[in-house]
């Protein structure tokens, strides 16, 4: 990450997928938040905001 400048990565998924909260998981993201009832393809749905930083990269 440090190499191209980046400071820090986000990802969102819808909550309850689990399979994609899990990649969250695996990468070592810290979950910040739910953004509630928020309606990106004609459905109100939540989704989880998780991040990983620079400093927290393992790589």
């Amino acid at each position: 990450m440090r190499t191209r400048g980046i400071q820090r990565v986000e990802w969102q998924a819808v909550a309850g997928n689990v399979r994609s909260l899990n990649v969250a998981r695996r990468l070592g993201m810290s979950r910040e938040g739910v953004l509630r009832q928020v309606y990106p393809r004609g459905g109100r749905v939540d989704v989880e905001v998780w991040s990983l930083l620079a400093d927290e990269w393992r790589g």
